[in-house]
Formats: structure tokens, C-alpha cells, sequence
């Protein structure tokens, strides 16, 4: 008899705050408009297209890129919460 065992999904970050206050994250994303386009172009370019890939590294790698910008988007959002 064959187990099915469900993939293994990546873990997700932990906003904890590494020594830089999540009011700054908000300065810089949310507070400026050149911040505002940075992120925007951020989240197009990694966080806004699809995972799936033939290449199960390449998946890997873009999930990284993504986290990145949820990590700072997770951060401004702790400020406007």
C-alpha cells in the first residue's frame, strides 16, 4: 500500500523586528511615493506572479523573492494595525 504524503510547503517569515522599528518599514513603503512605486514594482515583479514552474528549484527560488516582499509588506502593516 502506497502513503500519500502532501509536499512539504515552505515556512513562512515571522515579522519579529531584527533591530529596525516596523514605523520605519512604513516611512519608507507607505510614507514616501517613491516608496510606494519601489514596493509596487517589488510586488509586480515577486510577489504578484504565479509559483508554479517545471523546475522545482525555480519555485523554490521565486517563494524566496516572494517572502521577501510579504515580509515588508507584513511589517507596514504592523504600524497601520
Amino acid at each position: 500500500m502506497e502513503s500519500s504524503k502532501e509536499p512539504k510547503r515552505p515556512k513562512r517569515i515571522k515579522a519579529k523586528p531584527q533591530g529596525v522599528p516596523s514605523q520605519d518599514y512604513y516611512a519608507i513603503f507607505q510614507g514616501r511615493t517613491e516608496g510606494q512605486r519601489i514596493l509596487e514594482e517589488l510586488s509586480t515583479l515577486f510577489h504578484d506572479r504565479p509559483l508554479e514552474t517545471v523546475d522545482p528549484s525555480a519555485a523554490l527560488f521565486r517563494e524566496g523573492q516572494r517572502s521577501v516582499v510579504m515580509y515588508i509588506i507584513h511589517r507596514c502593516a504592523e504600524v497601520g494595525a
